[in-house]
């Protein structure tokens, strides 16, 4: 009885059991080997197109091979593996400096906070409460540019943008009427897998926003494109279920067509005026293009050259007769109807981005400048919703035209019956 008295004390003395789910303060960690952190990347990057591959967004096992390793026992098997123990306070500390060290290195010196902002959302405030977390705040302009060089490593990211050194982080934006803060988080269960990335997100009046590029693979399901200025992906963040839904049209156009869909503007990552749109504020708007890859024949063989690089349609309506070309105002490049009849190659294309958008009742107005196709698909769309548009050159009202790309706009409000709707 006295030896398992003595054993307990001993027991007890060198430490015991950490509970889990929690961080373990750091004093009775103090003869373990600090955390090794691996140096944020910003010269060496990984290439842009295969970042996100499977997208996966945390692997929450991943911290085990980072941080000081749990003694196993000979016994292990293969099939129980030993639980990674908690972070420590230290563990985070370390994290957090090598961010502001990441940060200092992009060239932002801004210095970095950890008394949380009013109006957090529940989990944000939690990190803030265990000391996971640090923001820095600046104008929309300011937050917009630094959320990309540390998700993108670019300012202006393209398909073939690298990872940013801090994409394994957890990263959100919040904003107020004129300032945001760029906040980074060490995960509870520590920093995401090196081929995976963070919860990147951002929080605008109670909705969640998150990244295009983290639902789909840039160059390999969509493509990149503006006509006007330089695309980005910077310029590609939306609400939620705006993403999830644009992801899917993505998918099954490139199903159907066998081409990728062209995917321009959505918003920023702040929200509000974005340069080039009247609308494209809230994270609701998305300009999508029908491409041409290689060839302007429509005889393109089924294996496009996508390295050639796209051209985007235009339609013109002229005398009433619908007009398809890769030049403005059908100068040049004319499609021509197939000698078996039916509609040329953008025609169809249009009508099948048409079929597969109707089928989404969240998406209130598709707008595109050619009434051939889209007269049909505006009266079944009122049919199914009342209020909801197929816009086009001849109802588009107060809608400027749009003879090179397809405006969708999505709406949980009631929409207007009986009167032209208002961009």
């Amino acid at each position: 009885m006295r030896r398992c008295s003595c054993f307990i004390l001993g027991y007890l003395l060198t430490g015991g059991i950490h509970g889990t789910g929690c961080l373990v303060p750091s004093q009775g960690e103090q003869n373990q080997p600090r955390p090794v952190v691996e140096k944020a990347m910003v010269t060496q990057a990984e290439p842009r197109r295969h970042a996100f591959t499977s997208l996966p967004t945390h692997d929450p096992d991943m911290h085990a091979a980072r941080l000081p390793q749990v003694r196993q026992s000979t016994r292990l098997t293969a099939s129980k593996q030993p639980r990674p123990r908690a972070l420590t306070r230290d563990d985070v500390s370390v994290y957090l400096e090598e961010a502001r060290v990441s940060l200092r290195a992009l060239g932002i010196r801004r210095t970095a906070s950890s008394r949380p902002p009013r109006g957090l959302h529940d989990d944000l405030r939690q990190a803030y409460q265990e000391h996971r977390a640090q923001h820095i705040h600046g104008t929309f302009r300011q937050v917009r540019q630094w959320m990309s060089l540390a998700k993108f490593g670019h300012e202006h990211p393209s398909s073939t943008s690298s990872r940013g050194p801090l994409v394994r982080y957890d990263l959100a934006v919040t904003t107020s009427e004129d300032h945001a803060w760029l906040h980074f988080i060490v995960p509870a269960q520590g920093l995401a897998s090196a081929t995976s990335l963070g919860n990147h997100y951002a929080q605008h009046h109670g909705k969640r926003w998150v990244a295009l590029a983290d639902h789909l693979r840039p160059g390999v399901d969509f493509y990149l494109f503006k006509r006007t200025n330089q695309p980005s992906l910077s310029r590609q963040w939306g609400e939620k279920n705006v993403i999830v839904t644009l992801a899917g049209l993505a998918r099954d156009y490139q199903d159907r067509t066998s081409t990728l869909l062209g995917i321009g503007d959505i918003s920023e990552v702040t929200g509000g005026k974005i340069s080039d749109h009247w609308t494209h504020k809230r994270g609701v708007d998305a300009d999508l293009y029908l491409l041409r890859f290689g060839d302007t024949d429509e005889t393109l063989a089924p294996q496009k050259k996508y390295d050639e690089g796209p051209v985007c349609v235009w339609h013109t309506l002229k005398s009433g007769r619908s007009i398809w070309s890769t030049g403005e105002h059908g100068k040049k490049g004319i499609e021509v109807v197939p000698s078996t009849g039916g509609e040329t190659l953008s025609a169809r294309r249009l009508r099948v981005l048409a079929t597969l958008v109707l089928q989404d009742d969240t998406i209130a107005y598709f707008v595109h400048n050619d009434p051939t196709v889209l007269k049909s698909f505006d009266q079944r769309a009122g049919e199914r919703v009342p209020g909801r548009r197929f816009l086009h050159a001849e109802n588009r009202a107060y809608w400027p035209p749009h003879r090179d790309h397809v405006h969708l706009r999505w709406d949980e409000g009631p929409l207007p019956v009986g009167t032209p709707p208002r961009p």
